[in-house]
């Protein structure tokens, strides 16, 4: 992980998602989490991570998952996060998890 930047240069090729939030406190805080997420889903070509104050938000190419906040992230999310995603590859889905470990998943139909 080593490559930590706070700052994003389209110019600059980065095979690290991009973080959107509300604020730089809040992802300093939570700093520990952020890089366990961004680790975690290193396979999964996660695009980008909107960061709220209720719920962590992520973009990869077959989809998007909506996790718990920062705060709340756990050990137990992420194991789910990277078990479903790596059990779907190829289908397009949404994935909805709870901060107690709980999935909901929609498989997205795929256009005709």
């Amino acid at each position: 992980m080593g490559k930590e930047s706070f700052f994003y240069n389209p110019a600059v090729e980065n095979e690290l998602p991009t973080v959107f939030t509300f604020s730089l406190d809040y992802i300093k805080t939570h700093r520990t989490k952020l890089i366990s997420l961004i680790k975690t889903t290193e396979e999964l070509k996660v695009n980008e991570v909107y960061v709220a104050y209720d719920r962590t938000t992520i973009y990869t190419p077959s989809g998007k998952a909506a996790l718990p906040p920062l705060s709340k992230l756990s050990p137990l999310v992420l194991g789910r996060l990277k078990k479903l995603y790596s059990g779907m590859e190829g289908k397009q889905m949404e994935v909805l998890i709870t901060s107690d470990g709980i999935a909901v998943v929609k498989e997205k139909e795929r256009e005709r």
